[in-house]
């Protein structure tokens, strides 16, 4: 049996039974380079995707769900499977260009003492900003690797493409960082009226309840489908080096976990579903 998926601008096609890929040939690599990203974001402005002609969303609540439900179309509506986060980003911010409801869509928006997080400095992933008001999106883009054949430059070529990301605990807790983040924002700052965090996945050890190991250590951190919400989030039995880089978080908001599909599904493949989580804060 051949799974079909598409990735980039391109169709991929899985065959079952071809094993996994070397580590070193796994996805592609998300590596940041600040300079090259600068570069990219003038591109973007000589694209417009800096200053939007608009009609703004005209109140906090209008802003808050005009950008939830444009984030939810996004989501539901996607028809590629992105090569990582950054194409992840890419796309996103086109797309809420494309929506012209906002005066500005910035990436990478630098934020310098940012205090309540470990890193008191942050560049939070996109920042849209609306008739004097601003909201703040982060993005996670949680992977397992899929194996098959991928036609690059015309040849199809058998080869592994995402990445096996792991670390679902550590993951896990980053999503709710974020939270976190755009909390202090709103805190700290009066135009800013709140934000969404984004996860897409098709790992199943985020969206699926009962998965072996969950109860090691991270439960409280946990993102599966249907978790309720809760404002302190402490990690069980873990390592001390781990909880000095990853302290406990305390929410002032309380946060349940949806998962949705994207209409089509992006895969065929019944092991590689494809998922995504919209937390707005």
């Amino acid at each position: 049996m051949t799974y079909i998926y598409r990735v980039g601008f391109c169709t991929f096609a899985r065959s079952t039974g071809l094993g996994n890929a070397k580590a070193s040939e796994r996805g592609t690599s998300e590596r940041f380079d600040s300079h090259a990203f600068l570069f990219y974001e003038a591109n973007l402005q000589a694209l417009g995707v800096g200053l939007c002609p608009t009609n703004h969303p005209r109140s906090l609540n209008n802003l808050l769900t005009s950008l939830k439900n444009d984030c939810d179309d996004f989501c539901r509506n996607q028809t590629k499977i992105f090569a990582n986060e950054l194409d992840f980003q890419i796309e996103l911010v086109l797309w809420l260009k494309s929506r012209m409801r906002y005066d500005e869509v910035h990436v990478e928006y630098y934020v310098p003492d940012l205090h309540g997080l470990v890193n008191v400095n942050s560049y939070i992933d996109i920042v849209i900003k609306s008739g004097g008001q601003f909201a703040a999106i982060e993005l996670k883009y949680f992977t397992k690797s899929i194996t098959g054949e991928f036609p690059l430059f015309g040849i199809k070529e058998k080869r592994s493409i995402l990445r096996n990301k792991g670390a679902q605990n550590i993951n896990s807790y980053n999503y709710w960082r974020d939270v976190k983040r755009i909390e202090l924002l709103k805190d700290k700052y009066p135009n800013v009226v709140g934000g969404l965090v984004i996860a897409f996945s098709n790992d199943p050890y985020y969206y699926i309840k009962y998965m072996p190991g969950r109860e090691a250590g991270y439960s409280a951190f946990c993102l599966h489908d249907g978790r309720p919400g809760a404002h302190d989030l402490k990690w069980g039995k873990i390592s001390e080096k781990t909880k000095s880089k990853h302290p406990d978080l305390t929410l002032k908001g309380t946060y349940s976990c949806n998962w949705e599909s994207p209409e089509p599904p992006l895969s065929s493949d019944p092991k590689n579903i494809f998922k995504y989580l919209i937390t707005v804060v």
